[in-house]
């Protein structure tokens, strides 16, 4: 089940990554919202940052007024500390309704950190539990077909 897991996020990652480095410049900072497959790159705010396991910054784009957006940071991937202060001007990025880069960084949404090897490890750590499963379920049989088991009448 996990191969398969792993086979899933391969495909699903691909197609992310696929689509994000195919997507062209949005013609309004709007379209970047409405599932176009376009990337805006602008002015942003910060209105507050908060760390709890991971650093979250939350911003609003000057050209999306109205409009908020958390950018969130793996651990070992942070802005530097004077773009998260309340009230710092970044430029960020913004592709399908995420926030992807931030002051230069990427984000967890960030297409180009998503995991990218998933598929060949997914389908050799498959085939390995289909082997195991399929020798375990032989030594069963094996087992129960033995003459002399306890417990069974003769």
């Amino acid at each position: 089940m996990a191969g398969l897991l792993l086979v899933y996020s391969g495909i699903r990652n691909g197609a992310a990554m696929s689509a994000y480095r195919s997507a062209a410049t949005c013609r309004a900072p709007s379209d970047a919202l409405t599932g176009e497959q376009c990337i805006y790159t602008g002015p942003a705010t910060v209105m507050g940052s908060t760390r709890q396991t991971k650093l979250s910054v939350d911003l609003v784009f000057s050209d999306l007024p109205g409009r908020s957006f958390t950018a969130q940071f793996a651990t070992d991937r942070e802005p530097p500390q004077a773009s998260q202060s309340t009230g710092s001007l970044v430029t960020a990025q913004l592709w399908n309704s995420q926030v992807t880069k931030f002051a230069d960084v990427g984000t967890v949404d960030d297409p180009d950190y998503f995991a990218r090897n998933n598929l060949v490890p997914g389908i050799i750590f498959a085939l390995v539990s289909l082997l195991a499963a399929w020798w375990g379920i032989g030594f069963v049989r094996i087992a129960w077909r033995t003459p002399g088991r306890q417990g069974v009448a003769e």
